[in-house]
């Protein structure tokens, strides 16, 4: 069981990673694709690791003026997270965009 669970956190660092180069390569569109391959492949009982996923994919839509999902991911986020402040500000900024 341990080393399952070790595999599939070892792939959820790899995607993560592999989301976070799109993002700093302005490939948006493939970085809120990585980002929601992370979100499926991570423990739902690690809910500060999948806000900051949530999170990350909701600046990759921003930066495609997806707001609408934008905003989502960062209510998604902060049901995570009550205290993910950047979460709130993203959010804030996107509502004003829809």
């Amino acid at each position: 069981k341990a080393f399952g669970l070790l595999k599939v956190l070892r792939a959820l660092d790899k995607k993560k990673k592999e989301a976070d180069v799109s993002f700093k390569s302005q490939q948006f569109k493939k970085a809120i694709e990585l980002y929601g391959e992370a979100i499926d492949l991570c423990p739902t009982d690690n809910d500060a690791y999948r806000a900051k996923l949530f999170f990350n994919r909701a600046v990759a839509n921003s930066k495609l003026r997806n707001h609408e999902e934008c905003v989502g991911d960062c209510t998604k986020a902060l049901d995570l997270d009550k205290d993910y402040t950047k979460a709130y500000l993203r959010r804030a900024s996107s509502n004003l965009m829809v």
